[in-house]
C-alpha cells in the first residue's frame, strides 16, 4: 500500500527541484533519498521502487529523463 501514489510522490519531487534551482541538472536516486539537501523533505528515505516509479510519472509528463538504473534528469 502506497501512502502516496506514484504521481504524488513525482510532484513533491519535481516541486522540490524547481523550487531548489536544480531544473536541468542531474541527480542519482541516492541524492534524491538519502543525500544532505533532501534533508526534512517528505520523500527522503523514499523505497527505490516507489521512487522509480515516480519519476517514470515525470518522465511521462516531459518533466525528467530516467537515466540508466541510479540517475535522473530534470527538465
Amino acid at each position: 500500500m502506497f501512502w502516496r501514489t506514484p504521481s504524488e510522490w513525482g510532484q513533491l519531487i519535481y516541486s522540490w527541484v524547481t523550487d531548489s534551482g536544480m531544473t536541468g541538472s542531474v541527480c542519482t536516486f541516492f541524492e534524491l533519498t538519502q543525500g544532505d539537501d533532501v534533508t526534512g523533505q517528505p520523500f527522503q528515505g523514499l523505497d527505490e521502487d516507489v521512487l522509480q516509479k515516480s519519476l517514470a510519472t515525470l518522465q511521462a509528463a516531459g518533466k525528467a529523463e530516467v537515466m540508466g538504473t541510479d540517475g535522473v534528469k530534470f527538465f
